[in-house]
């Protein structure tokens, strides 16, 4: 079976095996589709051998506990798992923001940006220790690295537009005197959007990871957008859908 040698953003270094037919049948798994638990069976069944724990309390011959992983390190970890699987290249779907048309987009995984975690993230993963920002308007905010448990949490957010102020507060231990999530939350709604901006891009720098956010043109209009990296279920598919397009038309004219 196919290995590959991984080293993650935040350090984590260890042995990745090609998926089985076996872990493919997890997409077929309602009760862990509703749980948002099919990232954490994938990286727990392709997970070979853990060769440098970094920030992570684990011994090479125990298992990463993946719900507790950096989600930084686990995106890098499944787009690993992808290639390692299937191939480098992904073709997906984009709608254009501008004129609307629907075309296919094909992105050379390896391709993508790769930024060390900070030595504070790596530092609060290792001692839970939260990490001391301060804001341009001096306002003083304690944050953590996001991890597996936070990704199940936002995965189950109602709406878009609480998407953005969830996602960060799930960053932030302490803002103001806001401490209780909620009220972290609510401290996080009133904030100027210039200082929200701040915050994000500074725990976005200390944390690292994969950059899945890159411009796209529209093959109509030409238009330039940005878009995230879907990470939808033909993420892991070999997708032949063109190359059976192709045998048809061979059949058909022979």
């Amino acid at each position: 079976m196919q290995t590959v040698e991984v080293v993650c953003p935040s350090g984590l270094k260890g042995v990745l095996r090609a998926m089985k037919v076996k872990e493919e049948g997890l997409f077929g798994n309602k009760a862990l589709m509703r749980q948002h638990r099919i990232i954490d069976k994938l990286l727990e069944a392709c997970w070979e051998k853990t060769l440098d724990p970094g920030p992570y309390r684990v011994s090479a011959e125990s298992k990463l506990s993946w719900e507790r992983v950096a989600a930084v390190d686990r995106i890098y970890a499944i787009i690993q798992l992808r290639m390692l699987s299937y191939r480098k290249d992904y073709r997906f779907r984009v709608n254009c923001r501008n004129c609307e048309l629907a075309f296919d987009w094909a992105l050379d995984l390896t391709e993508l940006d790769i930024i060390e975690m900070a030595p504070e993230g790596v530092d609060n993963l290792k001692t839970g220790e939260p990490i001391p920002i301060q804001l341009d308007n001096g306002l003083q905010v304690l944050a953590r690295v996001l991890v597996g448990e936070d990704e199940t949490f936002l995965a189950t957010t109602d709406g878009d537009d609480e998407l953005l102020s969830t996602h960060l507060a799930r960053r932030i231990v302490k803002i103001g005197e806001a401490q209780a999530y909620d009220d972290v939350v609510a401290a996080i709604k009133e904030l100027r959007a210039a200082d929200a901006d701040e915050l994000r891009s500074i725990t976005d720098d200390i944390e690292g990871g994969v950059e899945t956010m890159f411009d796209v043109q529209c093959k109509g209009c030409k238009a330039v957008q940005k878009v995230l990296l879907p990470f939808e279920a033909d993420f892991f598919s070999i997708q032949r859908k063109s190359s059976k397009s192709q045998r048809r038309r061979l059949r058909k004219s022979g």
